[in-house]
């Protein structure tokens, strides 16, 4: 019969050898910082409460409803969702730069483009300069077309935050899936008996389906949402393209 302390210490040289293995030969992976006494108020969740329409008292909410291991997992993706709202934030701040550096240059050559009309009027035979007609609506059709592309924008944004968020879901589990592996074949070559053996390899079977399973159901939600989110841009681009070509000339 294998005493407790045994099977505790087998147990355990298993564990750590599929999950921290010697890798003296590779360059060891920076991990993040292991997360103990997970508590909400220390956690920015503004992004997360705007990706999925929520409100932040919501967030808290959920969070106290959580587990432990939620309640970790729930701040590594609050952390991935915050990291990419931040870099949509840049890029929106460099497209707002680049907007109104466009108007000054626009405005800078209309200015141009009428300093000659006038002196060409001055020195030229009127007969022989038309000036086009002016665009009355102008303006309007320019911040139109301007908010049709940054709506196209947003729809690229939202496009590769999900596949970024699903891809890091699936990667993560593909991990667990080779360490499972590991550890099955661990437990079969070793000093185990067959029915504790199997009793060790059922417990991590366990604990990868569980994980598969919630991974699985966050990336159906996160999906779900993306999808219903682009098409109420589509919507509001379509609404605009109809705005800008009804303007008159």
């Amino acid at each position: 019969m294998v005493k407790e302390t045994a099977k505790k210490g087998l147990f355990d040289d298993a564990w750590t050898s599929f999950f921290n293995p010697d890798l003296e030969d590779e360059p060891k992976k920076v991990k993040e910082e292991p997360i103990e006494n997970p508590r909400w108020e220390d956690y920015d969740w503004t992004d997360w409460a705007d990706f999925w329409n929520i409100s932040v008292e919501r967030t808290r909410l959920n969070f106290e409803e959580a587990d432990e291991e939620e309640k970790v997992s729930l701040i590594y993706a609050n952390r991935t969702i915050h990291e990419q709202a931040e870099e949509k934030r840049q890029k929106l701040a460099k497209q707002e730069a680049d907007r109104v550096k466009s108007q000054e240059l626009m405005k800078e050559i209309a200015a141009k483009k009428k300093e000659k009309a006038v002196s060409t009027s001055l020195f030229e035979n009127t007969t022989s300069y038309r000036q086009q007609p002016k665009d009355k609506s102008e303006a309007r059709r320019h911040a139109l077309y301007q908010e049709m592309m940054r709506q196209e924008s947003d729809i690229d944004e939202l496009k590769g935050m999900t596949n970024k968020f699903t891809e890091n879901n699936e990667n993560f589990i593909s991990d667990i899936r080779r360490n499972m592996d590991n550890a099955r074949y661990i437990f079969e070559n070793s000093q185990l008996n067959s029915r504790q053996a199997q009793h060790e390899n059922e417990i991590y079977q366990s604990v990868y389906a569980n994980l598969k399973s919630r991974f699985e159901t966050q990336n159906e939600v996160i999906n779900q949402s993306s999808n219903r989110t682009r098409r109420d841009i589509e919507d509001k681009i379509d609404n605009l393209s109809r705005e800008r070509n009804n303007l008159p000339w």
